[in-house]
């Protein structure tokens, strides 16, 4: 290799550019290398037979979950809750939570799972139509009668603001 180097025309000089070239790369590897081999060894023993955390629930969601779109609080609204074919007079509900897939509603009564109803906010103009939901969970939480309730079909946009 020394015969090599000898037997090349380099600059005047050229020797120092090769030392401080390797010393940078050095350097360089000493700091990126062992920064990742440093990161990969500093796991103490006892959190490496644990294993990776579990995912969170909140970012992937849980392996119960069914529901498709998220479910959101906000102003309870105040709604009339009539059987699929409206042949008894209106009760009065209030949505608890609303998503896109459906509502959660506070009722009076407890209603079979599978029940079809009809909803339709207290405040709409004449001219709103009824939702139809299907009752899917009834649930008392904290003294208060729940509905767990999918929509039929997904009503348009503006009668999902009036139900808040």
């Amino acid at each position: 290799m020394a015969d090599f180097l000898s037997q090349l025309r380099l600059p005047a000089g050229w020797e120092l550019w090769g030392v401080a070239g390797a010393g940078v790369l050095a350097a360089f590897l000493a700091f990126f290398v062992g920064r990742r081999l440093g990161a990969a060894g500093s796991v103490r023993p006892e959190e490496r037979a644990l294993g990776p955390p579990p995912p969170d629930p909140f970012e992937v969601g849980s392996r119960s979950e069914k529901r498709t779109a998220l479910r959101r609080k906000g102003p309870s609204v105040e709604v009339q809750v009539c059987d699929e074919h409206l042949s008894r007079p209106p009760e009065t509900g209030w949505v608890l939570d609303r998503s896109l897939g459906g509502l959660g509603l506070h009722v009076e009564r407890e209603v079979p799972v599978g029940t079809v109803l009809k909803v339709r906010p207290c405040n709409a103009p004449p001219v709103a139509p009824w939702v139809e939901v299907e009752v899917r969970s009834c649930k008392t939480e904290g003294g208060i009668l729940q509905l767990g309730c999918a929509f039929r079909k997904t009503p348009p946009y503006s009668v999902l603001l009036l139900l808040g």
